[in-house]
Protein backbone atom coordinates (compact mmCIF):
# COMPACT_ATOMS: atom_id res chain seq x y z
CA UNK A 1 0.00 0.00 0.00
CA UNK A 2 1.06 3.20 -0.80
CA UNK A 3 -0.12 6.57 0.81
CA UNK A 4 -0.07 9.83 -1.24
CA UNK A 5 -1.45 13.63 0.25
CA UNK A 6 -0.99 16.13 -2.86
CA UNK A 7 0.15 19.53 -1.00
CA UNK A 8 -2.98 21.03 0.12
CA UNK A 9 -4.49 23.55 2.38
CA UNK A 10 -5.14 20.30 4.70
CA UNK A 11 -3.11 20.57 8.21
CA UNK A 12 -0.87 18.78 8.97
CA UNK A 13 -3.12 16.62 11.05
CA UNK A 14 -3.87 14.65 7.33
CA UNK A 15 -0.85 12.96 8.44
CA UNK A 16 -2.55 11.27 11.09
CA UNK A 17 -5.05 9.55 9.20
CA UNK A 18 -2.15 8.20 6.71
CA UNK A 19 -0.26 6.62 9.56
CA UNK A 20 -3.68 5.11 10.98
CA UNK A 21 -4.03 3.32 7.77
CA UNK A 22 -0.37 1.79 7.38
CA UNK A 23 -1.02 0.48 11.61
CA UNK A 24 -3.75 -1.16 10.48
CA UNK A 25 -1.60 -2.77 8.09
CA UNK A 26 0.62 -4.67 10.95
CA UNK A 27 3.66 -4.23 9.37
CA UNK A 28 6.51 -1.91 10.97
CA UNK A 29 7.38 1.78 9.91
CA UNK A 30 9.03 4.81 11.10
CA UNK A 31 7.66 8.60 10.33
CA UNK A 32 10.81 11.24 9.18
CA UNK A 33 8.98 14.63 9.69
CA UNK A 34 10.46 17.63 7.90
CA UNK A 35 9.03 20.67 9.97
CA UNK A 36 9.73 24.07 11.06
CA UNK A 37 7.64 22.88 14.41
CA UNK A 38 7.89 20.10 16.49
CA UNK A 39 3.88 19.72 16.55
CA UNK A 40 3.97 17.44 20.09
CA UNK A 41 1.55 19.81 21.61
CA UNK A 42 -1.10 17.71 23.83
CA UNK A 43 -3.61 20.35 22.63
CA UNK A 44 -3.98 23.33 20.59
CA UNK A 45 -6.32 26.41 21.40
CA UNK A 46 -8.39 23.57 23.17
CA UNK A 47 -7.89 21.13 20.00
CA UNK A 48 -6.25 17.76 20.59
CA UNK A 49 -6.24 17.08 17.05
CA UNK A 50 -4.46 20.65 15.39
CA UNK A 51 -1.83 19.98 13.16
CA UNK A 52 0.30 21.29 16.38
CA UNK A 53 -0.49 17.91 17.89
CA UNK A 54 -0.27 15.27 15.02
CA UNK A 55 3.08 14.25 16.03
CA UNK A 56 1.92 13.77 19.81
CA UNK A 57 -0.63 11.66 18.43
CA UNK A 58 1.61 9.70 16.24
CA UNK A 59 4.11 9.44 19.43
CA UNK A 60 0.90 7.85 21.37
CA UNK A 61 0.08 5.58 18.51
CA UNK A 62 3.78 4.06 19.35
CA UNK A 63 5.31 5.01 15.52
CA UNK A 64 8.95 5.92 15.84
CA UNK A 65 9.74 8.86 14.37
CA UNK A 66 13.01 10.91 13.37
CA UNK A 67 12.28 15.17 12.72
CA UNK A 68 14.27 17.20 10.48
CA UNK A 69 14.00 21.19 10.32
CA UNK A 70 12.49 21.69 13.96
CA UNK A 71 13.39 25.60 14.62
CA UNK A 72 10.38 26.68 16.64
CA UNK A 73 9.49 24.39 19.98
CA UNK A 74 7.86 25.38 23.12
CA UNK A 75 8.54 24.29 26.50
CA UNK A 76 6.53 21.37 26.85
CA UNK A 77 6.98 19.78 23.55
CA UNK A 78 10.99 20.19 24.51
CA UNK A 79 10.15 18.21 27.66
CA UNK A 80 8.23 15.33 26.13
CA UNK A 81 11.06 14.52 23.47
CA UNK A 82 13.35 14.60 26.62
CA UNK A 83 11.11 12.58 28.10
CA UNK A 84 10.70 10.26 25.03
CA UNK A 85 14.13 10.54 23.52
CA UNK A 86 13.20 11.55 20.43
CA UNK A 87 15.51 11.55 17.46
CA UNK A 88 15.85 14.62 15.75
CA UNK A 89 18.10 16.81 13.63
CA UNK A 90 17.12 20.55 14.39
CA UNK A 91 17.53 23.53 11.76
CA UNK A 92 20.17 25.44 14.06
CA UNK A 93 22.43 22.27 13.88
CA UNK A 94 21.44 21.43 10.08
CA UNK A 95 23.03 25.07 9.55
CA UNK A 96 26.59 24.18 10.16
CA UNK A 97 28.66 23.93 7.07
CA UNK A 98 30.42 20.59 8.54
CA UNK A 99 26.94 19.40 9.72
CA UNK A 100 26.51 15.57 7.98
CA UNK A 101 23.36 14.64 6.88
CA UNK A 102 21.73 13.08 9.41
CA UNK A 103 21.19 8.90 9.51
CA UNK A 104 18.13 7.58 11.25
CA UNK A 105 19.16 5.57 14.48
CA UNK A 106 20.07 2.24 13.47
CA UNK A 107 17.49 0.15 15.02
CA UNK A 108 14.96 2.91 12.61
CA UNK A 109 12.46 0.57 10.56
CA UNK A 110 13.26 0.01 6.96
CA UNK A 111 9.80 0.59 5.55
CA UNK A 112 9.36 4.81 6.32
CA UNK A 113 6.25 7.45 5.77
CA UNK A 114 7.65 10.87 5.39
CA UNK A 115 5.41 14.00 6.11
CA UNK A 116 6.68 17.53 4.63
CA UNK A 117 5.26 20.73 5.92
CA UNK A 118 6.09 22.96 3.35
CA UNK A 119 6.91 25.47 6.67
CA UNK A 120 10.48 23.50 7.22
CA UNK A 121 11.64 25.37 4.02
CA UNK A 122 12.93 28.82 4.42
CA UNK A 123 10.51 31.67 4.01
CA UNK A 124 12.86 32.84 0.75
CA UNK A 125 11.96 29.96 -0.57
CA UNK A 126 8.34 28.66 0.50
CA UNK A 127 6.45 32.21 1.82
CA UNK A 128 2.84 30.40 1.31
CA UNK A 129 2.71 28.74 4.39
CA UNK A 130 0.26 29.61 7.31
CA UNK A 131 3.51 29.74 9.84
CA UNK A 132 6.55 30.53 8.47
CA UNK A 133 9.11 30.23 10.50
CA UNK A 134 12.72 31.82 9.10
CA UNK A 135 16.38 29.76 9.30
CA UNK A 136 14.61 27.17 7.33
CA UNK A 137 15.70 24.88 4.50
CA UNK A 138 16.60 25.43 1.02
CA UNK A 139 15.80 23.78 -1.69
CA UNK A 140 19.04 21.72 -2.69
CA UNK A 141 19.54 20.89 1.25
CA UNK A 142 15.96 19.65 1.66
CA UNK A 143 16.46 17.06 -1.36
CA UNK A 144 19.78 16.26 0.34
CA UNK A 145 18.45 15.26 3.59
CA UNK A 146 15.54 13.34 2.27
CA UNK A 147 18.28 11.33 0.72
CA UNK A 148 20.43 11.00 3.55
CA UNK A 149 17.24 9.85 5.65
CA UNK A 150 15.63 7.14 3.25
CA UNK A 151 19.18 5.80 2.67
CA UNK A 152 18.84 2.35 2.57
CA UNK A 153 15.34 2.41 3.60
CA UNK A 154 12.03 2.00 1.48
CA UNK A 155 9.08 5.15 0.94
CA UNK A 156 5.92 3.45 1.55
CA UNK A 157 3.97 7.27 1.55
CA UNK A 158 4.33 10.48 2.23
CA UNK A 159 2.34 13.73 2.54
CA UNK A 160 3.30 17.50 1.90
CA UNK A 161 1.00 19.67 3.65
CA UNK A 162 0.12 23.06 4.58
CA UNK A 163 0.96 25.05 1.31
CA UNK A 164 -1.21 28.47 2.06
CA UNK A 165 -1.51 29.94 -2.19
CA UNK A 166 -0.72 33.26 -2.23
CA UNK A 167 -2.62 34.94 -5.09
CA UNK A 168 -0.67 36.69 -7.75
CA UNK A 169 2.25 34.43 -6.70
CA UNK A 170 3.04 30.85 -7.77
CA UNK A 171 6.45 30.01 -6.54
CA UNK A 172 4.60 28.03 -3.03
CA UNK A 173 2.57 26.00 -5.79
CA UNK A 174 5.35 25.02 -7.75
CA UNK A 175 8.02 24.39 -5.33
CA UNK A 176 5.45 22.23 -3.62
CA UNK A 177 4.58 20.27 -7.10
CA UNK A 178 7.95 19.94 -7.73
CA UNK A 179 8.72 18.42 -4.03
CA UNK A 180 5.89 16.13 -4.72
CA UNK A 181 7.14 15.13 -8.30
CA UNK A 182 10.81 14.26 -6.63
CA UNK A 183 8.84 12.29 -3.36
CA UNK A 184 6.96 10.37 -5.70
CA UNK A 185 10.53 9.15 -7.90
CA UNK A 186 12.48 8.33 -4.61
CA UNK A 187 9.40 6.19 -3.58
CA UNK A 188 9.84 4.66 -6.93
CA UNK A 189 13.46 3.80 -6.31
Amino acid sequence: MFLFCFPSFFLATITLGAIDALLAQNEPFGVVQFDAHADLRDQYEGNPFSHACVMRRIAERGVPFFQIGVRSLSVAEAGFRQARNLASWDAAMLAHADAVPPRLPPDFPDRVYLTFDVDAFDPSVMPGTGTPEPGGLFWYDALRLIDAALANRRLIGFDVVELAPMPGNQVSEFTAAKLVYRLMAVALR
